[in-house]
């Protein structure tokens, strides 16, 4: 082999490997779905979080921390579908709902894993000051990269073959 063809296989094998970790290997990824909040909110206010999981994604949970200090409040969680039935006032049912509580931290498993909205309702039952954050933790897999990797593998194998064949 020449210097060339070994840099080329390297660099096949390189990408073939970073296609095959986005395709097959999953990633923990958190994200924050309500902010770092520190403030005073009227009571009758409602906070409405909106967060969508990504496709293939598992072992979703929702960590709650919340902390009203002068009142109470309220948190109901659903999907896009139950938010509807919500907003049009009939009957629904949620992933998680909790009524006049002050302080609440708790982790929640979605299961089966969620591909809709969620949506999180924050319900202010009393003039409160509300500390606490929102976050949601879940594992997924990096399917664009690693279509994308392989696409360059492929043109990267089809160059070192056309190479290879046509000098002959």
């Amino acid at each position: 082999m020449r210097k060339r063809e070994k840099l080329t296989a390297i660099i096949g094998i390189c990408f073939t490997l970073l296609s095959i970790m986005g395709l097959f290997v999953p990633f923990q990824k958190t994200e924050t779905i309500m902010p770092e909040l520190d403030y005073g909110i009227v009571e009758g206010n409602k906070l409405y979080y909106h967060f969508e999981y990504p496709w293939r994604s598992f072992d979703q949970k929702i960590i709650i921390d919340l902390n009203a200090s002068k009142g109470k409040i309220s948190l109901l969680i659903m999907d896009e579908r139950t938010f509807t039935y919500y907003l049009l006032k009939q009957q629904y049912d949620t992933y998680f709902q909790s009524f006049n509580f002050t302080v609440m931290k708790k982790e929640l498993m979605i299961f089966p894993p969620n591909q809709d909205e969620l949506t999180i309702i924050v319900i202010i039952e009393e003039d409160t000051e509300l500390k606490g954050s929102i976050e949601t933790q879940y594992l997924f897999y990096y399917s664009n990269y690693g279509i994308f990797f392989l696409i360059i593998v492929s043109i990267i194998i089809a160059h070192y073959l056309y190479h290879r064949y046509t000098r002959r």
